[in-house]
């Protein structure tokens, strides 16, 4: 087995151990549950991170505390799975209260800091949603934020300018208290996402608590 095909099928193995987790709290909170504890799988995933905004202001994760936090690791010039992503979260938002709305953030995280400039990271996000946070960062910091959801670092293909680079095909969802509870593939539809965003933010069925409503860390 070549490394590439073991760091595939370790990143599977995970996912699946995430999913199955993942649909087990869902499915917890839509039948009136309490509050779940994720398993390691979900716990195992994300960390600590200080990347630079489309704005060219300095961000991590503290300043979305309080937030139900979405995360994705992607490049805008992405022929396919990004754009897909990103429309259909868009598309999913806009039927939110606008209170449930507030209280999500979606954080895109760029694999291709050389060709994805803070201006066109502002442009791209902009053409989606205007809440939506591009952030970039060195080969060596996105790296380094890779490896918290137990990826490797972005491999290019093909020949310059139009080269694709490999990166998760996922988006991650984050509570308000810091931890991985969902991730979900780019042939998610938009009434999942309406429902299960409703199900992760707690000011959908608790409207005076909100999605802050977790404890800080």
């Amino acid at each position: 087995m070549t490394l590439k095909t073991a760091r595939i099928a370790a990143f599977a193995a995970l996912g699946l151990a995430v999913l199955i987790s993942a649909a087990a709290y869902l499915y917890w909170h839509r039948e009136g549950g309490s509050s779940a504890a994720p398993s390691a799988g979900l716990t195992a995933i994300g960390g600590p991170f200080t990347l630079t905004d489309q704005n060219g202001r300095a961000v991590s994760g503290q300043d979305f505390r309080g937030k139900l936090m979405l995360v994705y690791f992607g490049y805008t010039f992405c022929p396919d799975i990004c754009p897909i992503h990103m429309a259909t979260l868009a598309a999913a938002l806009r039927e939110l209260d606008p209170a449930v709305r507030n209280d999500i953030r979606v954080v895109f995280v760029t694999v291709d800091p050389e060709r994805d400039t803070p201006e066109r990271l502002a442009g791209w996000m902009a053409a989606f949603d205007s809440s939506f946070v591009g952030v970039r960062g060195s080969d060596e910091e996105i790296a380094e934020a890779l490896a918290f959801y137990r990826y490797p670092p972005p491999d290019r293909s093909g020949d310059e300018p139009g080269y694709t680079v490999g990166h998760p095909a996922l988006i991650y969802a984050f509570t308000p208290d810091n931890l991985g509870r969902a991730m979900y593939g780019a042939d998610t539809r938009k009434n999942t996402w309406v429902n299960d965003l409703n199900v992760l933010c707690p000011r959908a069925t608790r409207p005076r608590e909100g999605c802050g409503s977790g404890p800080d860390k």
